[in-house]
């Protein structure tokens, strides 16, 4: 039966369905406070209509997102690794911060022209509600310098994405992920490519459910570095604005 519904949300949604079939899991807590509906539920008419507008305009976002996430391999010869990265994260919605240099890029506008500009390196990276997809994230491949990357309520990360992580395995001290629904343990494990990490803070990760046991197995994979996964302070409605705990100062002194 939940195949046969899975399959009518399919012929009448088309590639707008994987939000709806993804709900067909172990239902978990969703930022807005509410539980994932079960996809029998979802494929009864009176329900279907109600959601009609919704997957019509998250589909035309995520459309959208994964052009902005499409990586083009000619930007990247012309301009080099670390500024393709920098249009990439702006336009996503992320900011960063050069090296040496106190100041966020929270603008594309305000990017430096490309022409007789000194060559620059990305140290720091905030993404706070930004739209970073895993097909986005082969521009840190090339990159030298990056110390430091904060996830923070990532709609669209999921597991995949962190399997490219293994780019920055080699400059990477500083990553925390919080308030990223779609993050499991399958994708935690991925993190045992950053060699040279330091420090790892999860926080409102809703797919772990052991936090004690991720603890422990994430020490193993990355003895030298230091794990924290401190429980939630209370779910509320207003997920969205929810901040974990304060982290340890970073690495270099960069701002959070």
């Amino acid at each position: 039966m939940m195949l046969r519904s899975a399959l009518n949300i399919v012929r009448t949604y088309g590639p707008g369905a994987r939000p709806l079939l993804r709900a067909s899991r172990k239902p978990v807590s969703c930022f807005s406070g509410q539980r994932c509906l079960s996809t029998s539920l979802l494929a009864s008419p009176p329900v279907l209509a109600r959601l009609r507008p919704q997957l019509q305009h998250r589909y035309i976002w995520g459309w959208l997102n994964a052009i902005f996430n499409k990586v083009d391999a000619d930007r990247i010869n012309d301009v080099g690794p670390d500024r393709a990265c920098a249009e990439w994260l702006l336009r996503c919605g992320a900011h960063f911060r050069w090296r040496s240099q106190p100041d966020w890029q929270k603008d594309y506008n305000t990017l430096s022209p490309i022409t007789g500009r000194k060559k620059q390196y990305i140290e720091e990276i905030n993404a706070d509600n930004a739209a970073l997809m895993d097909i986005g994230f082969h521009h840190f491949k090339g990159l030298s310098s990056v110390r430091k990357i904060r996830f923070h309520y990532c709609g669209y990360l999921e597991d995949p994405a962190l399997v490219y992580l293994s780019y920055l395995s080699h400059c990477l001290e500083w990553l925390e992920i919080s308030s990223c629904g779609n993050i499991t343990m399958v994708g935690l494990r991925h993190l045992a490519s950053l060699t040279h990490l330091k420090e790892l803070h999860l926080y409102d990760l809703p797919e772990i459910e052991d936090r004690d046991a991720c603890v422990r197995e994430l020490q193993q994979l990355l003895p030298g570095c230091h794990v924290t996964f401190p429980p939630p302070r209370g779910r509320s409605n207003a997920n969205k604005n929810k901040e974990p705990p304060p982290a340890p100062t970073p690495p270099h002194g960069g701002k959070k």
